[in-house]
C-alpha cells in the first residue's frame, strides 16, 4: 500500500513536471527573440517534447494513449497484448534458471535433513504416528501366512540366502496387494497426507519456505543483476511462501498426492529395490525383532494386543534410530545421502511441473490485474522516466540554444 501511494505521488510529480514545461513555454514564447526568453523557450519546448514522448511510451506499455490502437507504427498495450509470451518467458525463467535442476540440486545438497529429522521426531511427534501404524499393521497380520519351520530354519542359519529373500519378498508383495485391495494403503496415505498438511501449514514451515525463497532470489540476482526484473512479477517472499503452502496443502488434500504416492509404491514393490528393502527388514528382524514380531506373524494373529506389540516395537526402533543419528555423525551422513539422492531423483522426474505450476498461477491474472501488478511494482520507476524526460529534455534544449547562440 505504501508503495502504491509512492507511485501515485511520483505520478503527480511527473504530471507537474510536464505542466511546468508547458506553462514555461507559453510564458517564454512571446519573448523568444531575447536571450533569456529564447533560452527558456528552447528548454521548455524540448522538455515538453521529452515529457510527452516518455508519457506516451510509459502509457503505451499498459494502455492505449490518446485512444491509439496498436498497429505497425504505434505499438500500444504492449504488456496486455504480449501477456501469453510474457507468461511463457517467466515460466521458462523460473523453471530453467531460477529453479533449474542444478539450482534445486545444489540447494538440496546444502540441507541437513538428518538434523531436521532429529528435531521433528521428538517424543510427541513419534507418538502421533501410532494411529497410522495401527491402520497399517492390523490388516497386515491377517494377510501373512508362513510355516513356522521355514523362518526358524533361516534364523538358525544366520545367513539370508537369495532364495529366502525371494520368498519373503514374495510374501511382502502379497501382503501389499492385500492391503491395496482392502483399501488400507489408501487410508494410510490419506492419514500421512493429513499429517503432512498440518506440518506444511505450520509457522516453522512458512518461515523456512520464506527464507529459502529469499536465498534463492538473492543467488539468482547475484549471478546476473538484470534478472532482478523477475521480482516485478513476484509477490513479497512471505506472500509467495503462503501461496506455496496453499498449493502444497491442496495437492495433499485433494488426493493427487496420495494417488502419486500409490503409483510410486506400485512401481517400487515390483522393482528390484524392493528385494534390498526386504533384506534390510529381515536384518532388523533377526537382530532385534524375534520375540516381538515373530510370534504374531507365526500365529497369524490379528488382535489388538499383537498390533500394539508390533507398533510399540516400531516406535521404539524409530526413537532408537533418532538417538543413533544424534550421536553418530556417520549415520547422519548416510541418512542425508539417501534422502538427497531420493529428492534429486524426484526433482529430475517432476521438474517440468514447475513451469506448469507457474503458468497456472499467472493465468489467473486478467489483463487489468497484470497491469495493476506491474504498475504497483514498477510505477514509481516508470514515472521517474517521465520526470527525467522532461528535465533532461529541458537541459538539452537549453544547451543546444546556448551552443547555437554562442557559435
Amino acid at each position: 500500500m505504501r508503495k502504491r501511494v509512492a507511485s501515485i505521488s511520483t505520478y503527480r510529480k511527473a504530471n507537474w513536471a510536464l505542466g511546468v514545461t508547458a506553462l514555461g513555454l507559453g510564458a517564454a514564447y512571446p519573448f523568444q527573440s531575447q536571450f533569456w526568453g529564447g533560452l527558456l523557450t528552447s528548454g521548455c519546448s524540448a522538455g515538453l517534447v521529452g515529457g510527452l514522448a516518455d508519457w506516451f511510451a510509459v502509457t503505451a506499455l499498459f494502455r492505449k494513449p490518446l485512444g491509439i490502437h496498436p498497429g505497425r507504427i504505434f505499438r500500444t498495450e504492449i504488456i496486455p497484448r504480449n501477456r501469453e509470451r510474457i507468461f511463457n518467458e517467466l515460466a521458462h525463467m523460473v523453471q530453467d534458471e531460477l529453479l533449474s535442476q542444478e539450482a534445486l540440486t545444489q540447494r538440496i545438497a546444502r540441507v541437513d535433513f538428518a538434523n531436521g529429522f532429529i528435531k521433528m521426531q521428538n517424543g510427541k511427534m513419534i507418538e502421533q504416528l501410532r494411529p497410522t501404524l495401527e491402520t497399517l499393521i492390523q490388516p497386515l497380520l491377517g494377510s501373512i501366512s508362513l510355516p513356522a519351520g521355514e523362518f526358524f530354519k533361516m534364523k538358525k542359519e544366520r545367513e539370508i540366502e537369495q532364495a529366502k529373500i525371494e520368498l519373503w519378498s514374495s510374501l511382502l508383495r502379497q501382503a501389499y496387494r492385500f492391503l491395496k485391495e482392502n483399501g488400507s494403503v489408501q487410508n494410510m496415505l490419506k492419514i500421512l497426507s493429513g499429517e503432512l498438511s498440518q506440518w506444511i501449514q505450520s509457522p516453522e514451515m512458512h518461515g523456512g519456505i520464506k527464507q529459502w525463497i529469499e536465498d534463492a532470489l538473492a543467488d539468482y540476482v547475484q549471478e546476473n543483476p538484470s534478472r532482478k526484473i523477475v521480482q516485478m512479477f513476484l509477490p513479497d517472499s512471505s506472500e509467495l511462501a503462503k501461496k506455496i503452502q496453499i498449493k502444497a496443502v491442496n495437492y495433499l488434500s485433494e488426493g493427487q498426492a496420495a494417488a502419486d504416492a500409490s503409483a510410486w509404491l506400485d512401481g517400487f514393490v515390483q522393482d528390484s529395490r524392493f528385494d534390498e528393502f526386504t533384506l534390510h527388514i529381515l536384518s532388523v528382524l533377526f537382530k532385534e525383532g524375534e520375540k516381538i514380531i515373530l510370534p504374531p506373524i507365526q500365529a497369524g494373529l490379528n488382535n489388538q494386543e499383537s498390533v500394539q506389540q508390533i507398533v510399540d516395537f516400531l516406535l521404539r526402533q524409530l526413537e532408537q534410530y533418532r538417538g543413533e543419528l544424534l550421536k553418530d555423525a556417520e549415520k547422519r551422513e548416510t541418512f542425508n545421502h539417501k534422502v538427497k539422492s531420493f529428492l534429486s531423483g524426484f526433482v529430475t522426474v517432476q521438474h517440468d511441473k514447475i513451469g506448469r505450476f507457474v503458468l497456472e498461477g499467472l493465468e489467473q491474472y486478467s489483463d487489468e490485474m497484470l497491469v495493476d501488478l506491474i504498475e504497483a511494482k514498477t510505477g514509481e520507476d516508470l514515472q521517474m522516466i517521465r520526470i527525467n524526460g522532461s528535465v533532461v529534455g529541458a537541459l538539452a534544449g537549453m544547451l543546444f540554444y546556448l551552443v547555437n547562440y554562442l557559435f
